[in-house]
Protein backbone atom coordinates (compact mmCIF):
# COMPACT_ATOMS: atom_id res chain seq x y z
CA UNK A 1 0.00 0.00 0.00
CA UNK A 2 1.42 3.60 -0.69
CA UNK A 3 2.66 5.66 2.14
CA UNK A 4 1.18 9.07 2.04
CA UNK A 5 3.51 12.10 3.25
CA UNK A 6 2.46 16.05 3.15
CA UNK A 7 5.02 18.76 1.65
CA UNK A 8 4.39 22.48 2.29
CA UNK A 9 6.33 25.86 2.48
CA UNK A 10 4.85 26.30 6.01
CA UNK A 11 2.62 23.50 8.73
CA UNK A 12 1.96 23.88 12.34
CA UNK A 13 3.35 23.77 15.68
CA UNK A 14 2.72 20.97 18.34
CA UNK A 15 0.24 22.49 21.13
CA UNK A 16 0.39 21.69 24.71
CA UNK A 17 -1.02 18.57 24.74
CA UNK A 18 1.43 17.58 21.86
CA UNK A 19 -1.16 17.68 19.11
CA UNK A 20 -0.80 20.35 15.98
CA UNK A 21 -1.70 23.35 15.98
CA UNK A 22 -2.73 24.77 12.56
CA UNK A 23 -2.86 28.58 11.58
CA UNK A 24 -6.07 28.01 9.58
CA UNK A 25 -7.25 27.73 6.11
CA UNK A 26 -4.88 25.46 4.43
CA UNK A 27 -3.07 24.65 7.44
CA UNK A 28 -6.13 23.18 9.01
CA UNK A 29 -7.08 21.27 6.42
CA UNK A 30 -3.32 19.74 5.88
CA UNK A 31 -3.93 19.13 9.84
CA UNK A 32 -6.93 17.24 9.27
CA UNK A 33 -5.58 15.15 6.77
CA UNK A 34 -2.11 14.37 8.79
CA UNK A 35 -4.55 13.42 11.40
CA UNK A 36 -7.06 11.45 9.34
CA UNK A 37 -4.40 9.72 7.33
CA UNK A 38 -2.07 8.75 10.44
CA UNK A 39 0.57 10.83 7.79
CA UNK A 40 3.75 12.20 8.41
CA UNK A 41 4.39 16.01 7.23
CA UNK A 42 7.55 18.10 5.96
CA UNK A 43 7.49 21.30 6.14
CA UNK A 44 9.68 24.96 6.92
CA UNK A 45 10.01 25.88 10.55
CA UNK A 46 11.14 29.38 10.17
CA UNK A 47 14.49 28.56 8.37
CA UNK A 48 14.42 24.89 9.56
CA UNK A 49 13.81 22.00 7.14
CA UNK A 50 11.54 19.79 9.46
CA UNK A 51 9.61 16.50 9.70
CA UNK A 52 6.54 15.99 11.82
CA UNK A 53 5.38 12.04 12.41
CA UNK A 54 2.20 11.41 12.66
CA UNK A 55 1.32 11.20 16.71
CA UNK A 56 5.28 12.44 17.64
CA UNK A 57 5.77 14.61 20.65
CA UNK A 58 7.76 17.00 18.89
CA UNK A 59 9.19 18.07 15.39
CA UNK A 60 12.41 16.78 13.50
CA UNK A 61 14.53 19.55 12.35
CA UNK A 62 16.07 17.94 9.06
CA UNK A 63 18.45 20.63 7.79
CA UNK A 64 18.47 24.27 8.23
CA UNK A 65 18.66 26.70 5.42
CA UNK A 66 20.30 30.17 5.21
CA UNK A 67 18.67 33.49 5.58
CA UNK A 68 19.50 34.13 2.24
CA UNK A 69 18.70 30.57 0.99
CA UNK A 70 14.81 31.29 2.71
CA UNK A 71 14.84 35.07 1.70
CA UNK A 72 15.64 35.08 -2.00
CA UNK A 73 13.41 31.90 -2.39
CA UNK A 74 10.64 34.13 -0.40
CA UNK A 75 10.99 36.85 -2.60
CA UNK A 76 10.45 34.92 -6.34
CA UNK A 77 7.42 33.68 -4.55
CA UNK A 78 6.18 36.97 -3.83
CA UNK A 79 7.49 39.60 -5.96
CA UNK A 80 7.21 37.10 -8.76
CA UNK A 81 5.14 34.33 -9.20
CA UNK A 82 2.05 35.43 -6.90
CA UNK A 83 1.11 38.77 -9.17
CA UNK A 84 1.81 36.41 -11.82
CA UNK A 85 -0.04 33.94 -11.18
CA UNK A 86 -2.83 36.51 -10.41
CA UNK A 87 -2.86 38.03 -13.46
CA UNK A 88 -1.45 41.49 -12.32
CA UNK A 89 1.87 41.71 -13.54
CA UNK A 90 2.22 45.45 -13.08
CA UNK A 91 3.18 43.81 -9.41
CA UNK A 92 6.21 42.16 -10.76
CA UNK A 93 9.43 42.72 -9.64
CA UNK A 94 11.53 39.89 -11.13
CA UNK A 95 15.26 38.38 -10.26
CA UNK A 96 16.59 36.35 -12.13
CA UNK A 97 19.00 35.81 -8.20
CA UNK A 98 15.69 34.84 -6.66
CA UNK A 99 14.21 32.59 -9.22
CA UNK A 100 17.75 30.35 -9.13
CA UNK A 101 17.22 30.50 -5.37
CA UNK A 102 14.04 29.00 -5.59
CA UNK A 103 15.00 26.39 -8.01
CA UNK A 104 17.90 25.43 -5.44
CA UNK A 105 15.27 25.33 -2.51
CA UNK A 106 12.97 22.95 -3.88
CA UNK A 107 15.46 20.89 -5.16
CA UNK A 108 17.30 20.59 -2.13
CA UNK A 109 14.00 20.48 -0.56
CA UNK A 110 12.85 17.30 -2.69
CA UNK A 111 16.36 15.61 -1.99
CA UNK A 112 15.72 15.52 1.96
CA UNK A 113 12.32 14.08 1.69
CA UNK A 114 13.45 11.47 -1.08
CA UNK A 115 16.60 10.19 1.04
CA UNK A 116 13.31 9.54 3.90
CA UNK A 117 11.18 7.86 1.80
CA UNK A 118 10.64 4.75 0.10
CA UNK A 119 9.70 4.11 -3.19
CA UNK A 120 5.98 3.54 -2.48
CA UNK A 121 5.45 6.68 -0.74
CA UNK A 122 3.55 9.44 -2.57
CA UNK A 123 3.97 13.37 -1.61
CA UNK A 124 0.92 15.30 -1.52
CA UNK A 125 2.97 19.04 -2.74
CA UNK A 126 0.97 22.25 -1.99
CA UNK A 127 1.21 25.27 -3.77
CA UNK A 128 3.45 27.74 -5.85
CA UNK A 129 5.93 27.90 -3.39
CA UNK A 130 7.07 24.01 -4.46
CA UNK A 131 5.97 24.49 -8.16
CA UNK A 132 9.30 22.47 -9.33
CA UNK A 133 8.78 19.48 -6.81
CA UNK A 134 6.52 17.37 -8.53
CA UNK A 135 9.25 16.73 -10.89
CA UNK A 136 12.03 16.66 -8.45
CA UNK A 137 10.75 13.87 -6.69
CA UNK A 138 9.61 12.31 -9.80
CA UNK A 139 13.46 12.47 -11.17
CA UNK A 140 14.03 10.75 -7.99
CA UNK A 141 11.50 7.73 -7.85
CA UNK A 142 8.99 9.06 -5.81
CA UNK A 143 5.49 9.96 -6.68
CA UNK A 144 3.69 13.10 -6.61
CA UNK A 145 -0.12 14.46 -5.80
CA UNK A 146 0.42 18.25 -6.71
CA UNK A 147 -2.78 20.96 -5.60
CA UNK A 148 -2.36 24.82 -6.88
CA UNK A 149 -4.17 26.88 -4.41
CA UNK A 150 -3.89 30.32 -6.31
CA UNK A 151 -5.28 31.09 -9.25
CA UNK A 152 -3.41 30.27 -12.84
CA UNK A 153 -2.50 32.60 -14.93
CA UNK A 154 -4.89 33.36 -17.80
CA UNK A 155 -2.44 35.79 -19.62
CA UNK A 156 1.28 35.08 -19.98
CA UNK A 157 3.54 38.04 -21.72
CA UNK A 158 6.23 36.79 -23.70
CA UNK A 159 8.35 38.19 -21.04
CA UNK A 160 7.48 35.84 -18.51
CA UNK A 161 6.25 32.99 -20.70
CA UNK A 162 9.67 30.82 -19.72
CA UNK A 163 8.95 31.28 -16.19
CA UNK A 164 5.31 29.70 -16.67
CA UNK A 165 6.79 26.82 -18.74
CA UNK A 166 9.15 26.09 -16.05
CA UNK A 167 6.66 25.89 -13.43
CA UNK A 168 3.99 23.96 -15.35
CA UNK A 169 6.80 21.07 -16.37
CA UNK A 170 7.58 20.98 -12.67
CA UNK A 171 3.65 20.60 -12.10
CA UNK A 172 3.84 18.05 -14.63
CA UNK A 173 6.13 15.34 -12.73
CA UNK A 174 2.58 14.83 -10.41
CA UNK A 175 0.32 12.39 -11.46
CA UNK A 176 -2.35 14.07 -9.93
CA UNK A 177 -2.82 18.31 -9.98
CA UNK A 178 -5.53 19.91 -8.66
CA UNK A 179 -7.18 23.48 -9.14
CA UNK A 180 -9.81 25.15 -6.77
CA UNK A 181 -12.02 26.11 -10.53
CA UNK A 182 -12.28 25.04 -13.66
CA UNK A 183 -11.45 28.56 -14.88
CA UNK A 184 -7.67 27.40 -13.63
CA UNK A 185 -7.68 23.95 -14.78
CA UNK A 186 -8.79 25.32 -18.14
CA UNK A 187 -6.22 27.74 -18.17
CA UNK A 188 -3.37 25.30 -17.40
CA UNK A 189 -4.58 22.95 -19.82
CA UNK A 190 -4.66 25.62 -22.78
CA UNK A 191 -0.93 26.68 -21.49
CA UNK A 192 0.75 23.57 -21.74
CA UNK A 193 -0.90 22.63 -25.29
CA UNK A 194 0.12 25.88 -26.87
CA UNK A 195 3.55 26.77 -24.97
CA UNK A 196 4.94 23.61 -23.92
CA UNK A 197 6.20 21.33 -26.75
CA UNK A 198 6.51 17.66 -26.62
CA UNK A 199 3.00 17.44 -24.34
CA UNK A 200 0.35 15.37 -25.51
CA UNK A 201 -2.66 17.72 -23.87
CA UNK A 202 -6.27 16.05 -23.82
CA UNK A 203 -8.61 18.64 -22.95
CA UNK A 204 -11.82 16.29 -22.67
CA UNK A 205 -9.71 14.26 -20.68
CA UNK A 206 -8.12 17.10 -18.51
CA UNK A 207 -5.10 15.08 -18.64
CA UNK A 208 -1.55 15.26 -19.88
CA UNK A 209 1.21 13.28 -21.35
CA UNK A 210 4.81 13.65 -20.89
CA UNK A 211 7.06 12.75 -24.15
CA UNK A 212 8.69 9.67 -21.75
CA UNK A 213 4.58 8.87 -21.32
CA UNK A 214 4.05 9.99 -18.12
CA UNK A 215 0.35 11.26 -17.73
CA UNK A 216 -0.75 14.06 -15.06
CA UNK A 217 -4.59 14.28 -14.78
CA UNK A 218 -5.92 17.52 -14.17
CA UNK A 219 -8.84 17.29 -11.62
CA UNK A 220 -11.05 20.55 -10.24
CA UNK A 221 -12.19 19.88 -6.45
CA UNK A 222 -12.45 23.49 -4.09
CA UNK A 223 -10.86 22.94 -1.11
CA UNK A 224 -13.75 22.72 1.87
CA UNK A 225 -14.11 23.32 5.34
CA UNK A 226 -15.05 21.84 8.53
CA UNK A 227 -18.75 22.95 8.14
CA UNK A 228 -19.49 21.49 11.80
CA UNK A 229 -16.85 22.81 14.01
CA UNK A 230 -17.98 26.44 12.14
CA UNK A 231 -21.40 25.80 13.05
CA UNK A 232 -20.56 24.29 16.72
CA UNK A 233 -18.10 27.78 16.85
CA UNK A 234 -20.85 29.97 15.64
CA UNK A 235 -23.22 29.06 18.12
CA UNK A 236 -21.36 30.25 21.37
CA UNK A 237 -22.62 34.53 21.39
CA UNK A 238 -24.88 34.57 18.80
CA UNK A 239 -26.94 37.05 18.97
CA UNK A 240 -30.98 37.55 17.48
CA UNK A 241 -30.44 40.77 15.17
CA UNK A 242 -33.10 42.65 16.10
CA UNK A 243 -33.61 45.80 17.72
CA UNK A 244 -31.99 49.06 16.81
CA UNK A 245 -28.29 47.80 16.53
CA UNK A 246 -26.45 49.01 13.13
CA UNK A 247 -26.52 46.56 10.48
CA UNK A 248 -22.71 45.30 9.96
CA UNK A 249 -20.76 44.75 6.94
CA UNK A 250 -18.27 42.51 7.62
CA UNK A 251 -14.43 42.38 5.54
CA UNK A 252 -12.01 39.10 6.40
CA UNK A 253 -8.91 39.63 4.61
CA UNK A 254 -5.19 39.70 4.19
CA UNK A 255 -3.64 43.53 3.41
CA UNK A 256 -2.82 42.12 -0.30
CA UNK A 257 -2.74 43.76 -3.09
CA UNK A 258 -5.88 41.39 -4.62
CA UNK A 259 -7.98 41.66 -2.10
CA UNK A 260 -9.51 45.16 -3.31
CA UNK A 261 -9.57 46.82 -0.01
CA UNK A 262 -9.07 50.36 -1.14
CA UNK A 263 -11.48 49.94 -3.72
CA UNK A 264 -13.94 48.81 -1.00
CA UNK A 265 -13.20 51.55 0.82
CA UNK A 266 -14.12 54.12 -1.52
CA UNK A 267 -17.14 52.26 -1.99
CA UNK A 268 -18.20 52.74 1.64
CA UNK A 269 -17.18 56.39 1.33
CA UNK A 270 -19.60 57.12 -1.58
CA UNK A 271 -22.01 54.73 -0.28
CA UNK A 272 -22.02 57.08 3.03
CA UNK A 273 -21.99 60.06 0.65
CA UNK A 274 -24.79 58.94 -1.37
CA UNK A 275 -27.36 57.87 0.98
CA UNK A 276 -26.35 59.14 4.11
CA UNK A 277 -29.49 58.63 6.14
CA UNK A 278 -29.34 54.98 5.16
CA UNK A 279 -25.44 54.32 5.90
CA UNK A 280 -25.83 55.76 9.24
CA UNK A 281 -27.90 52.85 10.42
CA UNK A 282 -24.49 50.86 8.96
CA UNK A 283 -20.93 49.83 10.01
CA UNK A 284 -18.55 48.31 7.96
CA UNK A 285 -15.96 46.28 10.22
CA UNK A 286 -12.45 45.63 8.66
CA UNK A 287 -10.49 42.78 10.34
CA UNK A 288 -7.55 43.31 8.11
CA UNK A 289 -4.47 42.37 8.53
CA UNK A 290 -0.51 42.83 7.41
CA UNK A 291 0.76 40.65 4.95
CA UNK A 292 3.89 40.41 3.57
CA UNK A 293 5.70 42.90 5.22
CA UNK A 294 8.99 42.29 3.68
CA UNK A 295 7.79 42.32 0.22
CA UNK A 296 7.66 46.33 -0.56
CA UNK A 297 4.54 46.00 -2.88
CA UNK A 298 2.52 44.33 0.57
CA UNK A 299 3.39 47.82 2.03
CA UNK A 300 2.44 49.93 -0.30
CA UNK A 301 -0.91 48.20 -0.83
CA UNK A 302 -1.19 48.60 3.51
CA UNK A 303 -0.50 52.49 2.55
CA UNK A 304 -3.14 52.55 0.33
CA UNK A 305 -5.62 51.06 2.56
CA UNK A 306 -4.68 53.32 5.49
CA UNK A 307 -5.02 56.41 3.27
CA UNK A 308 -8.70 55.02 2.02
CA UNK A 309 -9.48 54.07 5.55
CA UNK A 310 -8.65 57.89 6.92
CA UNK A 311 -10.53 59.36 4.43
CA UNK A 312 -13.64 57.28 5.52
CA UNK A 313 -13.24 58.04 9.15
CA UNK A 314 -12.30 61.68 8.68
CA UNK A 315 -15.51 62.40 6.73
CA UNK A 316 -17.85 60.06 8.27
CA UNK A 317 -16.88 59.26 12.13
CA UNK A 318 -17.96 56.03 13.51
CA UNK A 319 -18.62 54.22 10.31
CA UNK A 320 -15.84 52.00 9.86
CA UNK A 321 -13.90 49.72 12.82
CA UNK A 322 -10.51 48.69 11.05
CA UNK A 323 -9.31 45.30 13.38
CA UNK A 324 -5.53 44.94 12.65
CA UNK A 325 -5.13 41.75 14.38
CA UNK A 326 -6.35 38.18 13.11
CA UNK A 327 -9.00 36.62 15.32
CA UNK A 328 -9.18 32.79 16.69
CA UNK A 329 -11.42 30.92 14.37
CA UNK A 330 -13.60 30.74 18.14
CA UNK A 331 -14.00 34.35 17.57
CA UNK A 332 -13.79 34.86 14.25
CA UNK A 333 -16.63 32.38 14.10
CA UNK A 334 -18.63 34.47 16.76
CA UNK A 335 -18.45 37.59 14.55
CA UNK A 336 -19.51 36.01 11.60
CA UNK A 337 -22.13 34.97 13.21
CA UNK A 338 -22.93 38.27 14.32
CA UNK A 339 -23.14 39.98 10.82
CA UNK A 340 -25.27 40.98 8.28
CA UNK A 341 -23.25 40.82 5.08
CA UNK A 342 -20.12 39.81 4.49
CA UNK A 343 -18.00 41.44 1.88
CA UNK A 344 -15.55 39.56 -0.60
CA UNK A 345 -14.11 41.98 -2.82
CA UNK A 346 -10.59 40.88 -4.80
CA UNK A 347 -9.93 41.81 -8.20
CA UNK A 348 -8.78 37.98 -8.12
CA UNK A 349 -8.70 35.46 -5.84
CA UNK A 350 -7.48 31.39 -6.08
CA UNK A 351 -10.69 30.34 -3.82
CA UNK A 352 -11.49 32.63 -0.62
CA UNK A 353 -12.29 30.56 2.72
CA UNK A 354 -14.05 33.30 4.65
CA UNK A 355 -17.19 32.84 2.82
CA UNK A 356 -17.95 29.22 3.21
CA UNK A 357 -16.91 29.88 6.96
CA UNK A 358 -19.26 32.98 6.78
CA UNK A 359 -22.03 30.96 5.49
CA UNK A 360 -21.48 27.89 7.91
CA UNK A 361 -21.33 30.36 10.89
CA UNK A 362 -25.08 31.41 10.38
CA UNK A 363 -27.64 30.65 12.56
CA UNK A 364 -30.83 28.60 10.87
CA UNK A 365 -33.53 31.20 9.61
CA UNK A 366 -30.35 33.51 9.04
CA UNK A 367 -31.11 36.71 6.23
CA UNK A 368 -27.45 37.46 5.85
CA UNK A 369 -26.26 38.42 2.67
CA UNK A 370 -23.04 37.66 0.81
CA UNK A 371 -21.31 40.37 -1.48
CA UNK A 372 -18.82 38.88 -4.04
CA UNK A 373 -16.59 39.83 -6.84
CA UNK A 374 -16.82 37.66 -9.65
CA UNK A 375 -12.88 37.61 -9.48
CA UNK A 376 -13.20 35.39 -6.25
CA UNK A 377 -12.30 31.29 -6.64
CA UNK A 378 -15.46 31.27 -4.50
CA UNK A 379 -18.32 32.94 -6.78
CA UNK A 380 -17.57 30.08 -9.20
CA UNK A 381 -19.70 27.86 -6.48
CA UNK A 382 -21.81 30.75 -4.61
CA UNK A 383 -22.38 33.49 -7.75
CA UNK A 384 -26.26 32.34 -8.23
CA UNK A 385 -26.83 33.16 -4.50
CA UNK A 386 -24.38 36.66 -3.73
CA UNK A 387 -24.83 39.84 -5.00
CA UNK A 388 -21.96 41.43 -7.39
CA UNK A 389 -19.29 43.22 -6.38
CA UNK A 390 -17.33 44.89 -9.04
CA UNK A 391 -13.90 44.93 -8.07
CA UNK A 392 -12.43 47.87 -9.99
CA UNK A 393 -15.82 50.45 -10.21
CA UNK A 394 -15.89 51.58 -6.24
CA UNK A 395 -18.91 53.57 -7.73
CA UNK A 396 -20.78 50.56 -9.05
CA UNK A 397 -19.78 48.90 -5.45
CA UNK A 398 -21.63 51.32 -3.28
CA UNK A 399 -25.10 51.29 -5.14
CA UNK A 400 -24.46 46.87 -4.19
CA UNK A 401 -24.03 48.03 -0.54
CA UNK A 402 -27.05 49.84 -1.17
CA UNK A 403 -29.07 46.89 -2.60
CA UNK A 404 -27.88 44.74 0.08
CA UNK A 405 -29.01 47.32 2.70
CA UNK A 406 -32.78 46.40 1.56
CA UNK A 407 -32.30 42.39 1.46
CA UNK A 408 -31.23 41.99 4.33
CA UNK A 409 -33.33 39.96 6.70
CA UNK A 410 -35.90 39.57 3.67
CA UNK A 411 -37.53 36.34 2.51
CA UNK A 412 -34.94 36.26 -0.55
CA UNK A 413 -31.92 36.67 1.75
CA UNK A 414 -33.37 33.64 3.81
CA UNK A 415 -33.65 31.73 1.23
CA UNK A 416 -30.21 32.30 -0.90
CA UNK A 417 -28.35 31.44 2.61
CA UNK A 418 -30.22 28.03 2.88
CA UNK A 419 -29.04 27.22 -0.62
CA UNK A 420 -25.56 28.37 0.41
CA UNK A 421 -25.64 26.58 3.49
CA UNK A 422 -26.22 23.23 1.30
CA UNK A 423 -23.58 23.97 -1.38
CA UNK A 424 -20.57 24.86 0.94
CA UNK A 425 -17.78 22.14 0.17
CA UNK A 426 -16.70 20.23 3.15
CA UNK A 427 -13.08 19.57 3.99
CA UNK A 428 -13.55 16.08 4.26
CA UNK A 429 -15.72 15.55 1.11
CA UNK A 430 -12.40 17.93 -0.51
CA UNK A 431 -9.90 15.31 0.24
CA UNK A 432 -11.97 12.32 -0.44
CA UNK A 433 -12.49 13.45 -3.99
CA UNK A 434 -9.16 14.15 -4.46
CA UNK A 435 -7.85 11.41 -2.94
CA UNK A 436 -10.13 9.27 -5.41
CA UNK A 437 -9.41 11.21 -8.11
CA UNK A 438 -5.44 10.55 -7.73
CA UNK A 439 -6.07 6.85 -7.24
CA UNK A 440 -5.17 6.29 -3.49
Amino acid sequence: MDQLVLLSYRGVHLGADGRPKAGGGVSTGLTTISDNEGCGWYYFDDNEFSFLENGAPRVKKLARFSHAEIEEHYGFCNRTLWPLDHDLEEYIRYSQREREQYRRLQSRATSLVAAREKKNSVVFVQDYQYNLAPEMLRQAGLRSLFFLHTPFPQYVKQLYRDVVIEMVRGMLGADTIGFHCRTYADAFLRFAAQNVPGLDVDVDLHSVTSQDGHRSQIVVEPLGIDVENWRRLASVGTRTRTGTRKKVFLVVARADYTKGIPELLEAWYQFNRLWPELAQDCLLKMIVTPSRDGIEEFRGELSRIERAYQKVVQAFPGSVEWQQTASAPSDLAVTYANSDCLLIAPKVDGWNLTGPEFISSQPEGSGAVVGMSSGTGAYQRFGDYVIELHAEDPLRMAYALHYICGLIGSDWAISRMQLMRQVVPGLGDWWRNFKSLAGL
